[in-house]
This record gives structure tokens, C-alpha cells and sequence, in this order.
């Protein structure tokens, strides 16, 4: 039995009205399920939960205060899981034909650099950081609107010479509307860049996923779309440094007074490799296999929360690692990160000589330096990945 409704619909992710929308819906589902059956009746736009939500923008409570920290020198704005078996991983249809991606017209000032050999990197959890660490982590993730500490910052943070310099000359440049545009401008190129992915939504809903499980999904991927562009431009503003090169292209900035992340999480809840089984401990160990990498992500641990969405939706990325068209989506946001930070401001001046003194200050220059181009190489890909796992819940 299901029951038809026609109405002015408040989105609670986007608090705007969706004027004229037809509901369609089962009887007994709550109102907040209808929201799944919704289609607008004002004309052929169709709109993806992402692009709505991206226009909402409000201002930040001016509730936050300055932790005191020295280091600050600007206010702060404000289921068990079955045995993996790659051989039964699914490719994408071919009722599906993939585009290649355009290259970006970049030559980037500097190429993908994975270091060789991999260097051991040495991330602090969250749940252990106290002090000075901890603080920078509250405030690195308020500044950015994210609700998690990257894996990169945290290895970065493991020098407090250098990522102490890093953080206090581009904090100001964070918290800018430039920096924020940029994201979105990063963002778009990366979801452009995968083309047409075959939607992968049926086949949840068929594993047993149900709207509130499928809308927990889409708001946990929504948080890495989102989050992961101010950390990679981070990253690449410190290997251009450590490598000799200047960024910026001046000093002014508008101070960004927008919302721009997701709705707020205290917490993620991820699936460490302690706490799965020997399908979990399988997956992971295909992951870095695949991906190269002596670690798995935030995203993918957090992903694997859901172990048979994450196992299915893995299978139909995996198989892409490394094509022609994964490939050149790869280097296109890699060529874009790096024009974008080299066109942004330096509001701080830091330059390439104070970060290198820093990072000899800690005494591990090189492994600094490879630490940096390890995450600098792998954040692109990442990138693409996760816009592929957004791809895949569109239907």
C-alpha cells in the first residue's frame, strides 16, 4: 500500500523547499523515508543530493574561541564480512562505456612521485593525541570543516617543527573563500574527470540496504568528497615547498564566513583491522595490494563499516586501478591540485627556504620529504576512488 503526497518538501540536508514535489511512498514509511521517492515537478533539472546540498551555504556561529595555542596566529573561523575473493569481483556492464577523461591542457610544475622505497610513516591517532597535537588537530579539522584528521596531516604532524610551519603559514590561506572555491573548482574536476560509472544502487538495495542505510552511505562518501580536497591541497603545497618551489600569488584573502562541509559527525566509526575477521583482514590486505600503499585509508576503513556494500563496491572499483582511463583521471586531478595551489594567495609568506629549515629542525629532512611526496602521490588517486564510490549510489 503506498500513498501519494503532494507538497512543499523541506530537505533536512539542504533546509530549502522542494516546492510541488510528489511523494510516493509507503503507507507506514516515516516522512524522512519519503524523501528517497521524490521527483520535482518544476521542470527537467534533475539535481544529485550532492549538487542541492552544495548550494546551502550559512554562516558560522561565532561561538568558537582561541584555544591559546601559540602556534595560532590568526582567529579561527568559525555483519561479519565473508572471505575476500578477488576473482569474483564484478566488472562494470557493458551496457556501461566509460569515457576517457580529458587530460587537463597542465603541465604540472611538478609530476607524480611515489618515493622508492616506501618510507614508514608514524600518524597519531586522534583518540591519542593530547596537547599541543591535539590541539592542532581540533583546529586543523575546524578550520577545513571536517570531521576527521587526515591520515596525511597526522603523519605530517609526527615532525612538530615542520607541520607546526606548515599549518601556521597556511591556516590563513585555509580559512579563505579563495581556498574553499578552490575545493569546489577541484571537486568538479574530479567527478568530471571518471565519466560515465555504472550504478551499483539496485544491486544494494537487492543485498538488503535500505534507504536509511543507503542515505548513511551517500553521507559518509559525501564527507570524504568534500574533505579530501583541502587536504591534498595541502599536501601539494608542501612538497612544492620542500622541493624548492614558491606558491602564491599574493597576499590578500577574503576570510571565508560560509558552511561548506557536510553535515557535522562527532565521531567516524571506523573498521580498524583489529576489529574484522579474516574477509576483513583479506580486503585490506587486496587494498594496498591494488593501491601500492603499506596502509588503508580513513575513507575505506570508514566505507568498511558496511562490509558487504564495501566488499561489492571495492570489487567494481578494483578493477578500474590502473586502466587507461583511471589512469589519466588520476594525472588530470593531479595537474589541477598543482595549478590550483600555485594560483592561490600566500597570505602568510612562507616560503620553501622556512620549511625546509623546519624540517631540518626536526632532523629528518628526507624522510620528511618522502613522507610528503608519498601522500602527495596517492591523494589523487584517492580522489578518484572515492568519486567512483559516489558514482556508483547515483540511480
Amino acid at each position: 500500500m503506498s500513498a501519494i503526497v503532494t507538497a512543499a518538501v523541506s530537505c533536512r540536508n539542504t533546509r530549502r523547499l522542494i516546492p510541488g514535489a510528489v511523494i510516493t511512498a509507503p503507507t507506514n514509511l516515516p516522512l524522512s523515508g519519503m524523501a528517497h521517492s521524490i521527483s520535482c515537478l518544476a521542470g527537467p533539472l534533475q539535481m544529485t543530493h550532492r549538487r542541492i546540498r552544495r548550494l546551502h551555504s550559512s554562516p558560522i556561529p561565532a561561538t568558537h574561541s582561541d584555544t591559546g595555542a601559540p602556534w595560532l596566529t590568526c582567529p579561527r573561523p568559525v555483519a561479519p564480512c565473508p572471505p575476500y575473493q578477488p576473482n569474483q569481483k564484478q566488472k562494470p556492464s557493458n551496457q556501461h562505456q566509460r569515457k576517457r577523461p580529458v587530460m587537463a591542457d597542465l603541465t604540472p610544475t611538478i609530476a607524480r612521485r611515489k618515493p622508492d622505497p616506501v618510507p614508514a610513516i608514524f600518524p597519531l591517532p586522534e583518540r591519542d593525541a593530547t596537547g599541543e597535537r591535539l590541539e592542532m588537530y581540533e583546529d586543523t579539522k575546524a578550520v577545513l570543516q571536517v570531521p576527521w584528521m587526515g591520515v596525511v596531516t597526522m603523519a605530517f604532524s609526527h615532525y612538530p617543527t615542520f607541520y607546526r610551519t606548515l599549518w601556521q603559514g597556511l591556516r590563513p590561506l585555509c580559512a579563505s573563500a579563495e581556498f574553499v572555491a578552490a575545493c569546489a573548482d577541484l571537486r568538479d574536476v574530479t567527478e568530471a574527470a571518471i565519466a560515465d560509472q555504472p550504478s551499483l544502487l539496485q544491486q544494494f538495495r537487492d543485498m538488503g540496504y535500505g534507504p536509511v542505510e543507503i542515505d548513511q552511505i551517500n553521507a559518509m562518501i559525501e564527507i570524504f568528497s568534500h574533505g579530501n580536497m583541502p587536504y591534498i591541497l595541502i599536501a601539494t603545497a608542501a612538497r612544492l615547498l620542500l622541493e624548492g618551489h614558491e606558491i602564491g600569488t599574493g597576499s590578500s584573502v577574503t576570510p571565508n564566513t560560509t558552511t561548506h562541509g557536510p553535515e557535522p559527525l562527532t565521531k567516524l566509526v571506523l573498521m580498524e583491522r583489529h576489529h574484522g575477521n579474516a574477509g576483513i583482514h583479506a580486503l585490506y590486505d587486496d587494498i594496498e595490494a591494488t593501491l601500492g600503499l603499506p596502509f588503508v585509508n580513513t575513507d575505506y576503513r570508514a566505507l568498511a563499516r558496511w562490509p558487504s556494500y564495501f566488499d561489492a563496491a571495492w570489487g567494481a572499483l578494483r578493477d578500474q586501478v590502473d586502466t587507461p582511463d583511471h589512469t589519466a583521471a588520476v594525472a588530470t586531478v593531479h595537474a589541477k591540485t598543482v595549478s590550483l595551489i600555485e594560483s592561490l594567495p600566500n597570505p602568510n609568506g612562507l616560503t620553501s627556504a622556512a620549511l625546509i629549515a623546519a624540517a631540518e629542525a626536526d632532523g629528518a629532512k628526507e624522510q620528511i620529504t618522502d613522507t610528503v611526496r608519498l601522500f602527495q602521490w596517492l591523494l589523487p588517486g584517492l580522489l578518484v576512488n572515492v568519486a567512483i564510490f559516489q558514482a556508483q549510489m547515483q540511480g
